[in-house]
């Protein structure tokens, strides 16, 4: 617990943190003995303003955070966290992305993900998912804190060109129904490839006619020990943070992304067909584990589909793009030489 403008860290702990949390540490501590000694009515809560023009929710109440020094300590201390503060260090790093011009990853601002706004309110929250989808197509990652309660929180990361969501739920408890989130992140993902194209999709998957999300909802992420229940904020914080870092040090592999895609073809009940398009022997396969000899070490390589129909038209017209390109490629070294001797013609004579 904080005791009014005391350390929010105990000493032999605050001469050994890095210089920047040093720096914060100290900052806050400043800020907290200014209030105190003026007599600020306001204490012990600081309010933030939302930033316009980022794609924040600026409207009322959410133009405005309200952060009390406890929480504050609680972040610094790694104890249990609300939404809040969570939401305040959230658009932090989206202001920072924005600012330094981060490719590859947005965050979205999580003031409406919660489950009264996912039960009752499904199809005003598609559409401002799918609306900050649209607004930032050209990253590939959308990292998106979810409340299932007031301070319990799973970190969705979105990848909508390949029909993927993966949810990093430190939580110990094993029963957790996300049925009506998943409703909304399909719904938010079809009004996306309606706005930017199917051709634009790496990997689409349907059910009954619609375009859904292949949902990993036991994604493998730290998790808690038993005497931490009840952290999932701050993991939430933690895994989001490591994300935008290893993003900003191009250290995110490119395996990290290959692999979302192959989860989404070989985690996915629906697709019995699969067709290697570049491989060791390409074809139409009906069982994975051929398939997947067939692909070894090879990338983006494979496709699932649901139907053996659908798997042998997409490979006859992929064979015919390659006859195509066989034809085309021998005429354009044919006109390059022609060129080739005009200009050589033009120069010399």
């Amino acid at each position: 617990m904080h005791h009014l403008g005391q350390p929010m860290l105990p000493a032999h702990i605050v001469q050994q943190v890095t210089p920047d949390m040093r720096s914060l540490h100290d900052a806050v501590l400043m800020k907290e003995d200014l209030l105190l000694r003026d007599r600020n009515p306001s204490y012990p809560v600081l309010t933030a303003k939302v930033p316009t023009g980022y794609g924040f929710v600026t409207t009322y109440p959410a133009d405005l955070m309200f952060i009390r020094y406890e929480d504050i300590f609680r972040l610094l201390n790694m104890q249990q966290l609300d939404r809040n503060l969570v939401r305040l260090v959230s658009l932090s790093m989206a202001h920072d992305i924005a600012m330094e011009n981060t490719t590859d990853i947005a965050i979205m601002d999580p003031f409406y993900m919660t489950p009264a706004v996912v039960q009752n309110e499904q199809a005003f929250l598609a559409k401002y998912i799918k609306d900050f989808l649209v607004l930032n197509k050209d990253k590939k990652c959308f990292a998106i804190s979810y409340f299932r309660e007031f301070k319990y929180c799973t970190l969705l990361l979105f990848h909508p060109y390949h029909s993927h969501v993966s949810y990093l739920d430190s939580g110990l408890d094993p029963d957790k129904d996300f049925t009506d989130l998943k409703s909304t992140l399909d719904k938010a993902l079809s009004g996306f490839i309606a706005e930017v194209g199917i051709d634009k999709i790496r990997h689409e998957k349907k059910v009954k006619g619609c375009y859904v999300c292949n949902h990993i909802t036991k994604f493998p992420c730290l998790k808690q020990s038993a005497h931490d229940n009840g952290m999932e904020a701050w993991f939430a914080i933690l895994q989001m943070r490591s994300i935008v870092r290893s993003q900003n040090d191009l250290l995110l592999p490119s395996s990290l992304q290959r692999m979302f895609v192959n989860m989404a073809d070989t985690t996915d009940e629906n697709m019995t067909y699969y067709v290697v398009y570049h491989g060791r022997v390409p074809g139409v396969y009906e069982d994975w584990e051929d398939c997947r000899r067939q692909v070894h070490r090879f990338s983006n390589s494979y496709k699932g589909y649901t139907t053996l129909e659908e798997a042998e038209a997409r490979y006859a017209n992929f064979r015919a793009g390659q006859r195509r390109e066989m034809w085309r490629t021998p005429f354009i070294v044919m006109m390059l030489a022609a060129t080739a001797s005009i200009v050589y013609y033009v120069i010399v004579v």
